[in-house]
This record gives structure tokens, sequence and C-alpha cells, in this order.
């Protein structure tokens, strides 16, 4: 027997669906929009997947931007870090010998100007500008690895451990100092993500659209904003804005995977270009003079007795 759906259930299962397309393009819009963009860099001589997938939102100049402030940002602390770690050296023993530390430093202080003074109005696609963000964070990772090598080789255990606690608590500052200015780029970023959403998908909200050139509307402001305009759409509307939203998330998802291919393809180069630049600074380090072991004949790591007990180290 064929019973006839009342008129409440069916507009409650009309609603749902609705519901259910709307879930599915605030979905497909955050995956435009940047929430966790500024995972921190690690600061190791190969190429590693991560550093590729970090590249892929490099598909515009400002994409550039973002992943060279936070590289910048990296090598400040690893900077601060190196400076930290030198002082405390000296401390438990001001006659060790820190040429081949402070040569490094000058190293990485080095790439640091590289990397604030990048041009990216210099005429470079994509691919190029992700392959040299690529490099220069590979390049950073391994004079890191090279200064904290060095470090290690000059101190014991006990001694580390206390100059660790002391350099972490500066980075935790640093990364405070950092967080408004690496904010408002992520801004500007999400904002031009939010306005191409808006003239792609045909929504006409005035409003919205002053609202997120004067930063007064954020991710999450964007996506309620959306709700309301689905929700309140006609069926076909609806549809059609599900569509141009699913064509744009494809389109981003294209061009990010390209980008990121072809950075693939310039790996070996890159290695190339990386090795080197890492073999000359090794010849450099290895030919500075030397000046005596880190101790003394008569005093040894972790025998400096307490007054000499330092603080900070390594991250």
């Amino acid at each position: 027997m064929f019973r006839v759906v009342p008129a409440k259930i069916y507009m409650l299962f009309h609603l749902s669906c609705a519901q259910v397309i709307v879930m599915k393009a605030i979905k497909m819009i955050g995956i435009l929009l940047v929430f966790a963009l500024f995972s921190g860099i690690g600061l190791a001589q190969e190429i590693e997947e991560e550093d590729i997938e970090e590249a892929g939102i490099i598909g515009n100049p400002l994409g550039a931007e973002v992943r060279m402030l936070q590289l910048e940002k990296a090598i400040e602390r690893q900077i601060v870090s190196g400076e930290i770690i030198i002082e405390r050296i000296l401390e438990y023993n001001e006659t060790t010998d820190i040429e081949k530390l402070n040569a490094t430093l000058e190293e990485i202080r080095n790439l640091l100007e590289i990397v604030q003074n990048y041009d990216f109005n210099q005429g470079l696609n994509e691919s190029e500008l992700a392959a040299d963000f690529v490099e220069l964070k590979v390049q950073a990772r391994d004079l890191t690895r090279i200064f904290r090598e060095e470090a290690r080789e000059m101190t014991d255990q006990d001694i580390q451990e206390r100059i660790r606690e002391g350099v972490h608590e500066r980075v935790r500052e640093m990364k405070e100092e950092h967080k408004q200015e690496l904010q408002e780029i992520k801004n500007r970023y999400n904002k031009r993500v939010m306005e191409h959403v808006m003239n792609r998908t045909g929504i006409n909200n005035t409003e919205a659209m002053e609202n997120i050139r004067n930063g007064r509307m954020g991710p999450e402001e964007f996506k309620g904003m959306l709700r309301r305009e689905m929700a309140q759409a006609n069926p076909e509307k609806r549809e059609e804005i599900l569509a141009r939203i699913r064509e744009t998330n494809s389109e981003t998802e294209v061009a990010l995977q390209q980008v990121k291919e072809r950075v693939r393809q310039k790996t070996q180069l890159i290695e190339e270009r990386l090795e080197n630049k890492m073999t000359k600074v090794q010849e450099k380090l290895n030919n500075l003079p030397a000046k005596g072991g880190p101790f003394s004949d008569n005093e040894t790591p972790g025998n400096q007795g307490d007054n000499n007990k330092g603080r900070g180290g390594r991250e």
C-alpha cells in the first residue's frame, strides 16, 4: 500500500539535502583558506617530501611571500639560538675554540640576508619561486645541522642539556614576537582567497566584500556568510554556487600539484647546487686555523663547578 508522504516530512528531507550541499561547499572553502599555514619549519642535504609539500601553496607571489617570511623567522630563531650556544660554551670555558661555530653562524646570517632581500617580482613563474624556496630552506637546514654537530663535539651531554633549556626559552619568546607579523601576511593571503571565491561564485554581497577588503571578516565569518547565502538561495542557485566552488577547488588543487611536480623534477638540480655550496662552506671551515681543543688539559666538560653552570643551548 502506497502512503502519501506528509508535507512536513518532505520539507525536512528537502532541508537536510540543502544542508548537505552547504556543508560540502563550506568544507571545500576550508581547503582553500589557510588556517594552520604556519606549521614550524624545521631547520638536514636531501630534499624531503615535506619541503615540496610546503612549497605547494606558492601558486602566486603572495604564496611565496608567506613561505619566505616563515623561513626568514625560522632562520632568525636559529641565529639567536647559535649566539646563545656560543655564549654559553664560552661561559664554561673561555678558551674554547669557537672559530668554526662563528664562521658557520656567519654563513647562516648571509643566508638570512638573501631570504630577506628576495625579489618576488623578478619574473619567475610559480614553480621557479617554489624551487627557490625549497633550495633556501634545505640550505638553512644544512647549515644549522653543521653548527649543531660542531657545538655537540665541544660539550658533553650534561652541558648540552643546560644550554638547551635557555635556547628553548628564548625561541618561545621569539615565536610570540613573530606571531603578529605572520598573522598579518596570513590574513592577506586569506583575504585574496575569499575575494576570489566571492567573484567566482557570483555571490552578490556588497557588505561582505567590503568587510573582507577592510579586514573585518576572517575565515570563520566568511564560512558563516556562505552558509547564510546558500541557505537563502533557491535550489538552482545553490547548486550553481556549489558547482563553482567545486570548480575553483579543483583548479586550485591542480595548480598546487603542478607546482609540486615541477619542483620534484628539479630536485636533482637543486641538490647538486646545494652540494656545491655546502662543499665550499665545509672547505672554508676546514681551512680555519686551529686554536686548540674545547677544554684545556686540566678541565673536562661538566667539571667547571656549580658557579659556572650555564643555562640555554641548542633548540
